[in-house]
């Protein structure tokens, strides 16, 4: 019996067993750091969009309730820009616990109609107004930072931005603390 032991768990000396040890703090320690940094980043990113959320305010979608944005614009000129938004941007306008119009900002700075699936329709009509900025995975565009305002005939505006470059920043400092903590153990 006692072979047997010694085969599979070798007599370790006590620098193996406090090199282990040691380690082994480390690589808790590295990923709680890297845990902990990956969350105060996150809160501050989210924070920061909400600020342009605030900013942009109902903006955008009120601008679909007064029909400056349908396609084509309201005077017919092709170029259909949405000054002022940053790319990514949505704006939908609710009326009746229904979409009636939504949009989002194109890559080339214009607007685009959007159609939401029954699942996104069903996120955004739950928002309550002046409730401040919730994030929504919306199936039609990806993960959002949205913020529902009520508007001046009844109606319910709401305004998101992409988390995308929160993801992505996110993603790209968890390769770094990967990469670095490695190097580090």
């Amino acid at each position: 019996r006692d072979r047997l032991r010694s085969r599979w768990a070798p007599n370790r000396t006590l620098r193996g067993r406090l090199t282990v040890g040691l380690v082994g703090i480390l690589l808790l320690a590295c990923a709680l750091l890297g845990g902990v940094t990956a969350l105060f980043l996150r809160s501050f990113l989210v924070r920061q969009l909400d600020g342009q959320l605030a900013a942009a305010g109902g903006r955008f979608s009120a601008s679909l309730e007064r029909g400056r944005l349908a396609p084509g614009g309201e005077d017919g000129d092709a170029d259909n820009a949405v000054p002022g938004q940053s790319v990514g941007t949505i704006g939908v306008r609710l009326v009746g616990g229904r979409v009636s119009q939504a949009a989002i900002v194109a890559d080339d700075g214009t607007n685009r109609p959007l159609v939401f699936p029954a699942g996104d329709t069903a996120t955004l009509t739950a928002l309550v107004p002046g409730a401040g900025p919730v994030t929504a995975d919306l199936a039609a565009v990806g993960d959002y930072r949205v913020e529902a305002v009520a508007g001046r005939d009844g109606d319910i505006q709401v305004t998101g931005l992409p988390l995308h470059s929160v993801n992505q920043t996110l993603a790209q400092l968890a390769v770094i603390e990967a990469i670095v903590f490695g190097g580090v153990v």
